[in-house]
């Protein structure tokens, strides 16, 4: 079976520079929604070529004229609107997990998973949705709010002032304006190495699910593995497989990105879901992870 691994022209040329500029690679971005690639999924591409697949740029997907059942996947930085026409090209001969089922449910995540706490959707789009966000604000006073796919995310304290921000609402993208507001986490601290800097960060944990088993998890954030805390780690995993196992026999996303946190009081909570092949990924070992489960597994 044909494996195709689309990346954006940026990653694409990195992957397709000579011999000679390979031996010397930079450090790169990891600024979402920027031009600047994302090193993960130029290491992921590389590490999958050797599973067979077959790299090719999203501008420029490859035609192909055989009926034959494929993969086909897209790593890096995405959205629905641009997704939807690659994946029609492919239509049901595409035998991945990149689907429309994997990239659509994740919006609905909140009714699926237990959060532990109260959450909204809100679309600011219209004037309702304005209203109810200022509702909930005053009943609940500070909210976190993120943008339901990939973009933004705020401790909101000024109902008014975040609203301002988005300035014309008119010339503001649907995905942007549609929000998952919730009440606030009280996620505990612990002792991390960041760029070389002694810090204190929340104690957040990323979980990759392929196929609804965990592949891999990481802290869910770039820091050195080493000289960061991991003390949570085992009983965040364990958090995350619990959820996995009751979202299998559901109609949600069978693959997905799952962020789980450890509370002050010692819980852990999920704090988000997010497309599998969108989601950063924090750490060597996790692309050696889902380059081994993308590369061994095969289309039910």
């Amino acid at each position: 079976m044909k494996r195709i691994v689309l990346v954006s022209d940026t990653d694409y040329g990195i992957l397709t520079r000579g011999f000679v500029a390979r031996l010397f690679p930079p450090r790169y971005g990891r600024v979402l929604g920027s031009d600047r690639p994302l090193k993960e999924f130029v290491a992921l591409a590389r590490r999958l070529a050797e599973y067979g697949y077959v790299t090719a740029p999203a501008s420029n997907p490859p035609d192909l004229a055989s009926r034959d059942r494929i993969e086909v996947i897209q790593i890096g930085p995405g959205n629905l609107d641009d997704d939807l026409p690659l994946l029609r090209r492919y239509g049901d001969r595409n035998a991945s997990e990149w689907n429309r089922r994997n990239l659509e449910m994740i919006e609905y995540f909140n009714h699926y998973i237990d959060l532990g706490r109260r959450t909204w959707n809100v679309n600011l789009r219209y004037g309702a949705g304005q209203g109810e966000l200022r509702r909930i604000f005053a009943e609940h006073g500070a909210l976190f709010i993120k943008s339901v796919l990939k973009g933004h995310a705020a401790l909101v304290t000024d109902v008014e002032a975040y609203l301002r921000e988005f300035g014309r609402l008119d010339q503001v993208s649907d995905d942007s304006l549609t929000l998952l507001v919730s009440e606030v986490l009280h996620i505990r601290e612990i002792d991390a190495s960041i760029d070389g800097r002694r810090v204190r960060r929340t104690d957040e944990w990323r979980h990759h699910v392929y196929r609804g088993q965990r592949v891999a998890t990481t802290h869910a954030f770039d820091c050195d593995e080493s000289r960061t805390s991991d003390e949570h780690r085992a009983r965040n995993a364990e958090h995350a497989e619990g959820v996995a196992a009751r979202l299998r026999p559901t109609d949600f996303a069978t693959s997905y990105v799952l962020d789980t946190c450890t509370l002050e009081d010692g819980r852990c909570a999920v704090i988000e879901a997010n497309p599998f092949f969108a989601s950063g990924i924090y750490s060597p070992t996790a692309v050696e992870a889902i380059a081994r489960a993308l590369g061994e597994s095969s289309p039910d």
